[in-house]
């Protein structure tokens, strides 16, 4: 660390150490962290999909379950007449 602050004041050489090992500690974490999140917004998406579908699925029941009771009343309607 001596040859890359010779030259400048200690205090000024401590600093840039620490800016260099913070730099270096950045450099092997946030990759990690960038890794983690993807594979958790992944796992969120998948989810997300899951329940879109299930809606889907449940509208569409209701959807038929509300056409056959509207055909019921039509029928008992003509019915009546």
């Amino acid at each position: 660390m001596d040859s890359y602050t010779q030259g400048l004041p200690e205090w000024l050489g401590m600093i840039l150490g620490v800016f260099v090992m913070i730099l270096v500690i950045m450099w092997i974490l946030v990759p990690i962290a960038i890794s983690s999140i993807q594979k958790k917004t992944s796992e969120i998406a998948k989810t997300n999909k899951e329940i879109l579908e299930a809606i889907k699925l449940q509208t569409a029941a209701i959807n038929r379950h509300d056409l056959k009771q509207a055909a019921d009343q039509r029928h008992l309607n003509n019915n009546l007449d």
